[in-house]
């Protein structure tokens, strides 16, 4: 042929005898001169050939994994057997001591110290620790700090008794409206009808007298409209009278 269109044309029309093909890694090429992908489950190359193309798979279990130990610290070489020597092992390194509320005892158990006789006031149950319902203090075990030196003694039942015998010397009282302090140092209420206060003192308390000893001519009238030329209910009586 002599122009582009006919020779490419031609060399369509060819076959390709001359050209030597091979499967390199991962191939095969079988009798019918057909390439395909090697990715057998089997060989554990986790690789999975499907129609529209190669996908990875991943099909190992812990027993299949290496571990690469740079460390030294296992006589095996799997995750699997790794994971078994480790759960084997008792730990006889880490030392343990017990802290404030805690007894470590012979046989390397802690246990709560939560003795009642101790006056902490905690119960160890199989759940947890918890603190008593009550408190078995008395006042004679309870401290008085007594910063400002005001007893002789350190606890409240002590501070109580001697706060009990004693005798205010030190504080002076005087009697106000209403109130007598006699010479005994005894006060009273001032309630005298006689002074028309309308009070009654009886050993149970103040009452007010059950009658009023005020005349009309004790009772004062305010007035204010200024009706009147008197300032008292009986004189205003009267002059409304005549």
């Amino acid at each position: 042929v002599d122009t582009v269109e006919a020779a490419l044309a031609e060399l369509a029309g060819r076959t390709d005898n001359d050209t030597q093909y091979t499967a390199g890694n991962g191939l095969n090429l079988d009798g019918s001169n057909e390439f395909t992908a090697v990715a057998s489950p089997d060989a554990n190359n986790a690789l999975d050939v499907r129609a529209n193309g190669i996908y990875a798979t991943d099909d190992q279990n812990a027993g299949e994994v290496t571990v690469a130990d740079a460390g030294d610290n296992f006589t095996v070489d799997t995750v699997e057997a790794a994971l078994a020597e480790l759960a084997g092992r008792t730990d006889n390194d880490t030392q343990y001591t017990a802290g404030n509320g805690l007894n470590l005892d012979g046989s390397n158990e802690f246990t709560a110290v939560a003795s009642p006789d101790a006056n902490n006031a905690l119960d160890v149950r199989a759940n947890g620790i918890y603190a008593t319902d009550t408190d078995d203090q008395t006042a004679t075990e309870v401290a008085v700090t007594d910063a400002g030196d005001n007893f002789t003694v350190d606890t409240v039942e002590a501070a109580l008794a001697e706060l009990a015998g004693r005798t205010d010397n030190d504080t002076q009282y005087t009697a106000g409206n209403g109130l007598n302090l006699d010479g005994s140092n005894e006060f009273t209420a001032v309630a005298s009808p006689d002074a028309n206060n309308a009070l009654d003192v009886r050993a149970n308390g103040i009452y007010a007298t059950d009658t009023d000893d005020q005349t009309a001519t004790e009772v004062a009238v305010t007035d204010a409209g200024d009706n009147f030329t008197v300032d008292t209910v009986e004189a205003a009586l009267a002059e409304l009278a005549g």
